[in-house]
């Protein structure tokens, strides 16, 4: 089976159509009055549009947005015309922002944010003055630490995108010769060349970072206004995305996201234009900006997916069982056996670092040993299996 095909494979359990009833899609960009504009797609109500930024009455973009979700909650951030990285949020109907680099005390932005969050924690890293990586997070309070230094690594000439992978946070960025850079911190900071290494094309723009089960992915347009794809699942492999979906060429840096058996990737096309490729085992595409009658976008999307409730209303359905796992207890041992593929955090201890992060399927148990205890991917995030609790 082609390793990409198996790779977005390893979380089809989120997949049920209970998962993809009331699911939405959401891009954000930059257009050309400078404020950051908003489509989202549902699958009972099609498309629609809004502006955060007049929605919030902030300050205009300098740059594009980068965005994350907690739970429900969207949350975008962008740089503004002063060299700071405004933070727009909503909260029911009420949109509120602040300004991050204001509140950590971190050096100016040049560049576009990269946003994850880690555990409860939320991240943005983006590129400074001195083309070097700053990093601010919160977790009830803020804080800021320079990568490039940290890991010693190359210098920046395009905006970071980040992600977490278990106990590791990781970002990818352009550096002076056209390589995607890698830097990643477990504790202590490492760094790797991904274009080097997968032996593909130089990079034109900041790439797009994904993680799917234990296989890591980035985007990036190339000097041909390509959307080339390295993967990594032990092993580097690349492909071309553009040509594969046989779409328009590319003159912004991607976005990916992904949903269950599909990946997605958004990016501005030459008639700014928001283009759209996914892939569930082919490739499709389509034109969101077309779709939506949106304004035309200025620079790159940044995208988000939110899975829907799993108790909404939600058409019939032939599925007799939701029930992820069955339990057995064996002497001190507990084991897991999955009855679909999921993702479990297996943890030692009080602690909640570090942990086992787990992709399990039908047949393939897990061992829960005394002194330790579970969660499990939800759509709606982790939660505690009280069930798997050995300590």
């Amino acid at each position: 089976m082609n390793k990409f095909l198996v790779s977005i494979l390893l979380i089809s359990f989120l997949v049920s159509e209970d998962v993809l009833f009331g699911q939405q899609e959401h891009v954000f960009f930059r257009d050309a009055n400078h404020d950051i504009y908003h489509i989202w797609w549902e699958k009972s109500k099609s498309y629609r549009v809004n502006n955060w930024t007049s929605l919030a009455n902030t300050l205009k973009a300098k740059s594009s947005p980068a965005s994350f979700r907690v739970n429900d909650q969207i949350h975008v951030f962008y740089k503004d015309d002063n060299g700071d990285i405004q933070h727009i949020f909503q909260i029911k109907s009420k949109y509120i922002n602040d300004n991050w680099t204001r509140l950590s005390k971190a050096p100016k932005a040049k560049s576009a944010p990269g946003a994850m969050t880690y555990g409860s924690q939320q991240h943005i890293f983006y590129q400074d003055v001195n083309d070097d990586i700053q990093h601010i997070w919160w977790d009830g309070t803020f804080h800021h630490d320079n990568w490039t230094k940290g890991a010693k690594a190359s210098k920046a000439v395009s905006a970071p995108t980040a992600m977490s992978v278990g106990n590791q946070q990781h970002i990818f960025y352009q550096d002076v010769n056209g390589d995607i850079q890698h830097i990643w911190w477990d504790g202590t900071f490492h760094k790797d060349n991904w274009t080097r290494s997968a032996k593909a094309l130089k990079a034109n723009s900041a790439p797009a970072a994904i993680v799917i089960g234990s296989h890591q992915h980035v985007f990036y347009r190339d000097v041909n206004d390509d959307i080339q794809h390295i993967w990594w699942d032990g092993t580097f492999h690349n492909n071309n995305w553009t040509i594969g979906a046989n779409s328009s060429k590319c003159k912004s840096s991607p976005s990916a996201v992904s949903n269950g058996n599909k990946l997605h990737v958004f990016y501005r096309d030459g008639s700014n234009n928001i283009q759209h490729i996914w892939w569930d085992g082919n490739f499709s595409k389509d034109n969101w900006t077309a779709n939506s009658k949106a304004t035309k976008a200025l620079d790159s999307p940044t995208s988000i997916i939110i899975p829907a409730k799993p108790d909404q209303k939600k058409p019939p359905s032939n599925k007799k069982s939701n029930k992820l796992y069955d339990i057995e207890n064996r002497g001190s041992r507990i084991i897991i056996k999955p009855v679909k593929m999921v993702r479990i955090r297996v943890h030692t201890g009080d602690s909640y670092y570090p942990y086992q992060d787990l992709l399990s399927s039908k047949g393939n148990e897990v061992i829960v040993k005394r002194g330790q205890w579970c969660e499990i991917e939800t759509i709606n995030g982790w939660a505690k299996m009280t069930d798997a609790d050995n300590r």
